[in-house]
């Protein structure tokens, strides 16, 4: 197995998990959020999602994943690897950073948006150069 590829399928898995532990601290240290003002409410809740998404993204990634049989495809692979890899981690920081301080202004967030949409438009281009395996 490529090393990008079992690093993508072990950050989707550990995403996966640490989704389902966000949610319960939201149900449990939270009290499901009720009671909470809007603001926080709406961005501890986007935050859970967000990580979810990313987790799934770095998961069929993972699964599909076929290195380039070019020099730049395979450059292209690994900016593109490296920018969703880095989802997860950056969402979770804003699941505890960014959603109590109740600012919408949320930096972490926002760049693992920027790096999932970028990395996943590279890795579709990337995949292009990509010689189809025989089922």
């Amino acid at each position: 197995m490529h090393i990008i590829k079992f690093v993508h399928l072990c950050v989707g898995i550990f995403g996966i998990i640490v989704f389902v532990l966000t949610g319960q601290y939201l149900a449990i240290v939270l009290q499901g959020l009720v009671g909470m003002s809007d603001g926080p409410r709406l961005l501890y809740r986007t935050s859970h999602l967000y990580l979810m998404w990313s987790s799934l993204l770095n998961l069929v990634v993972g699964y599909y994943f076929v290195v380039a049989q070019t020099q730049g495809a395979r450059v292209s692979q690994a900016i593109s690897s490296a920018m969703l890899l880095l989802g997860p981690p950056l969402i979770l920081i804003g699941f505890f950073v960014e959603s109590p301080a109740n600012n919408i202004s949320r930096p972490f967030c926002g760049w693992a948006n920027y790096f999932a949409l970028a990395g996943t438009l590279l890795h579709v281009v990337s995949s292009r150069r990509v010689q189809p395996q025989s089922m």
